[in-house]
Parts: structure tokens; sequence; C-alpha cells
């Protein structure tokens, strides 16, 4: 199961103390997203140390939220998305959003998504051998 850090923002003037919490704390940061309404921003991390951030960042007064999302590995090639995910989003899962990554090493794409119900949606990728990173 991977986990990802989302931070609650009122403005993008906090994002460089984030990333200087990171930095200080040696934690890498693999991919970011940020999404926006219109009262607040939502900065979403995927983290080599999840807990240590979200620690960090919470003394800082950041509201932090851990969450639970499916990292699946993908190759990267046209029509590779496509090929991994039709058997498995065709299940009845309610996505609430996605975004990607490519990893320096390996040439993989990493596809993170957050599911409503994240149980039934990791056992039926599991069951479709989505290979899953942690």
């Amino acid at each position: 199961m991977a986990e990802q850090v989302s931070v609650f923002l009122e403005d993008t003037k906090h994002l460089l103390s984030i990333l200087k919490v990171l930095k200080d704390n040696n934690i890498n940061l693999r991919a970011v997203s940020i999404s926006d309404t219109k009262d607040y921003g939502i900065l979403r991390m995927m983290l080599d140390d999840c807990e240590t951030a979200a620690k960090k960042l919470k003394e800082m007064d950041y509201t932090v939220l851990l969450t639970k999302v499916l990292a699946i590995e993908i190759t990267d090639s046209p029509g590779s998305l496509y090929d991994r995910l039709q058997k498995f989003l065709s299940e009845a899962f309610t996505m609430e959003y996605a975004y990607s990554y490519m990893e320096k090493q390996g040439g993989k794409v990493i596809f993170v998504c957050k599911f409503e119900n994240f149980e039934e949606a990791e056992k039926a990728a599991r069951s479709a051998g989505l290979a899953l990173r942690d």
C-alpha cells in the first residue's frame, strides 16, 4: 500500500516552507500535484518518508493528511495505461483523482490514484494482476 501526504494551503506562498521542511529532513519528493478550489489549495506529495514529513509539517501547524493511494506501475509506451487499467477500471469504483510520475531509474511510470473505497479498489487491482508499489 502506498501513501501520500496531502497538505492544505491557504495560498502557494507556503510551498517554499514545505519544500524546505522536506530538504532539512532529507525527504525525497518523488511526485507532486497541486490543485485549488475557491477557498484553499491541496498539495499532494509522494515521498520516501511520509510519516516523518507529516509529523514535521504538523509541528509547523499545517493541516496534513496521510492518504492510502494505489501506485500502479506502468511501462512507458503508447497505450500501456489503457492496457493495464481497462479490466480494473471496468469495476464499479469511483476514482477521486489521479496523477503520475516517471521513475528516474527503470523507466517506469507510476500512476497514482485515490479511490473512494480503497480496500475494494486495491483488492481488484491485485486480482487484475497490476503491479502495485508501496
